[in-house]
Order: structure tokens, then C-alpha cells, then sequence
């Protein structure tokens, strides 16, 4: 008796890991991206100083990288929490890919392109906090500003670069879940996966072109409602053969 009872609960507890990882992982993503919207809009950080009149270039430069400094702590906290939300995203490609169709090699490779681009999106994000970080120590000491700034347009362009490939990765890997779930009838959320693959080439598409606010703002739509819900739905989707 004592040992079907601990069985019960285990296979419980087991039912239960992929709706946390859903909740969990939606809820981390979309704190990080409001997070990140509210600091892009200067709410929870300073807005950054105006160019004056009869002020150097340099002077301005100095002045900026001070102040950007100073965003550097919140930069680090939600962006650490938006890398835990995409291993869950990567953790959610691969429960897709088992309820759908186990033995299916797109499926298969899907969820694999996924996982490549979480990790391609985790390793620019660290390069870009280390970066950042450098620049942060070297705009608050005697260095040269110019160098300073540099340096700053490296590290942001070699993050674009990693993002585009993240985001291309995600593209290919919903588009290929997407196709198998429309295979199997589940048109509801393969449209859905679907239309994330959209919306994930359109970012990519976006980096490429060199971001700004049409990125923040696909972004943002993204982060704060899409991704989070797809998470949820595929977190409880169920087997063919279990579906009422």
C-alpha cells in the first residue's frame, strides 16, 4: 500500500512539471520584457542626458556613458531572467515534439532549432552583459571616451548578430512544429505556432536591418502576451490518443 501511494504521487508530481514549466517560463519572459519596455522608456531608470550647447562631443559622450552606467545592475536582472524563460521555451519545444509526433524527424528538428537558437540568444546575452559590463568600468574611469564608445558599438552589433540568428532559429523550429501539428488536425495551435514563426522571422528581419524601435516594439508584443500564452497552451497540450 505505502508503495502504490508514493507511485501516485510521483506520476502526480511528473504530470505536473511541464504546466510549471509553462507558468513559470511565461511568467518569467513576460517580466523580463515589461521590465526591459519600462527601462527603454525611462521609467525605471533616468532618461539619458540631452547634447547641450557649447558642450564637447566627448563631454557628451562622457556624460551619456555615465548615466548608461548607472542602468547597468537592471540590464543584468532582467535579462538573466529572460535567458531562465528561454531554456523553458527550449524545455516546451521539446514536450511539443514528444506529444506530437516522437518518432517525426521535422518534429525532431524543430525542437533541435529552438534549442540552438535559446542557446544562441544565451551565449550574445552573456558576451553582452560582459561587454557592457567592461564598458561601465571603463566610462566611469580615466579612458578614453572615444575608445570607450567603440567598443560599445562592437558589443551591440555582435549581440544583433546573435539575436538575428536566435530568432531565425526559432522561425525554422515553430515553423517546423507548426506543419506537424497541422498534420495531425491540431489547427488551433499549429496556426498559433505558426504565427509565431511569423512573427520571429519578422524580428530576425529586423535585426538585420539594425533594429530600433520596430524590433523593441515586435518585441515587446511578443514577450508580454504571444510567447507567454504559446508556453501555457504547450505546457498542457496532450497526446492524440488522450484528447477529449
Amino acid at each position: 500500500m505505502v508503495t502504490q501511494t508514493r507511485t501516485r504521487v510521483t506520476a502526480r508530481d511528473a504530470s505536473r512539471r511541464p504546466g510549471m514549466t509553462g507558468y513559470l517560463g511565461a511568467a518569467a519572459l513576460a517580466v523580463a520584457t515589461a521590465w526591459y519596455a519600462l527601462a527603454t522608456l525611462h521609467v525605471t531608470v533616468a532618461a539619458p542626458p540631452q547634447a547641450r550647447s557649447g558642450v564637447t562631443a566627448n563631454q557628451t559622450l562622457r556624460a551619456f556613458y555615465h548615466w548608461f552606467a548607472g542602468t547597468l545592475l537592471q540590464q543584468r536582472l532582467y535579462m538573466a531572467i529572460a535567458i531562465g524563460a528561454f531554456a523553458a521555451f527550449a524545455a516546451l519545444a521539446l514536450l511539443a515534439r514528444q506529444v506530437l509526433a516522437p518518432a517525426s524527424s521535422l518534429a525532431a528538428a524543430g525542437s533541435r532549432a529552438i534549442t540552438a537558437g535559446v542557446i544562441a540568444y544565451g551565449t550574445g546575452t552573456v558576451i553582452f552583459l560582459g561587454g557592457h559590463q567592461a564598458v561601465g568600468l571603463m566610462a566611469t574611469h580615466d579612458n578614453p571616451i572615444q575608445v570607450t564608445n567603440s567598443i560599445a558599438f562592437t558589443i551591440d552589433t555582435i549581440d544583433q548578430a546573435f539575436d538575428l540568428t536566435a530568432y531565425a532559429l526559432f522561425c525554422a523550429g515553430m515553423a517546423a512544429l507548426a506543419w506537424v501539428a497541422l498534420r495531425q488536425g491540431r489547427r488551433a495551435w499549429g496556426g498559433y505556432t505558426a504565427a509565431l514563426a511569423v512573427l520571429a522571422l519578422l524580428i530576425a528581419w529586423s535585426y538585420g536591418a539594425g533594429g530600433g524601435d520596430v524590433t523593441n516594439d515586435l518585441l515587446f508584443a511578443g514577450g508580454l502576451v504571444l510567447l507567454p500564452a504559446w508556453m501555457i497552451w504547450t505546457s498542457r497540450l496532450q497526446p492524440a490518443s488522450q484528447q477529449g
